[in-house]
């Protein structure tokens, strides 16, 4: 074990919501699948996913950032391995319906406050939460 400390960990941990509404956020656009098709350009992307060219671009930098894509020259993206695996409507490992769930308004909530959580020894979920019998967010 490294016990070096890590002030790195802490930001990445703290900031780690934006990376996953970030990665939502593409998968709602299908930004992924766009990108497969070949529309590899900011402008293209913008297009056939609904957004601005500046939103898209910004989206697709930080995306690029954390590994998803790959900024190419200019303004144009290309899939990493990762996310053309898993993230591509059309592969046959696509992933992206496990971010409607994992990242459902229901279990984001669930960890809001987990100081109150540990404080009370319950979940804020009614009842007894995902371990319900017949719990709805299954």
């Amino acid at each position: 074990m490294n016990d070096t400390p890590d002030p790195d960990l802490i930001f990445a941990t703290l900031n780690a919501h934006q990376r996953s509404a970030a990665l939502r956020g593409a998968i709602e656009l299908d930004l992924f699948t766009v990108i497969a098709r070949g529309n590899d350009s900011v402008e293209s992307i913008a297009s056939h996913c609904g957004g601005t060219t500046r939103s898209v671009r910004i989206l697709c930098d930080f995306l690029s950032v954390i590994g998803f894509l790959e900024k190419m020259e200019g303004s144009r993206y290309r899939l990493s391995s990762t996310a053309a695996v898993f993230l591509d409507r059309e592969s046959p490992s696509y992933m992206g319906s496990v971010a409607r769930f994992v990242n459902s308004s229901l279990l984001l909530d669930a960890f809001r406050d987990v100081a109150d959580l540990v404080r009370k020894g319950t979940t804020s979920m009614p009842g007894a939460g995902a371990i319900e019998p017949d719990w709805s967010g299954w």
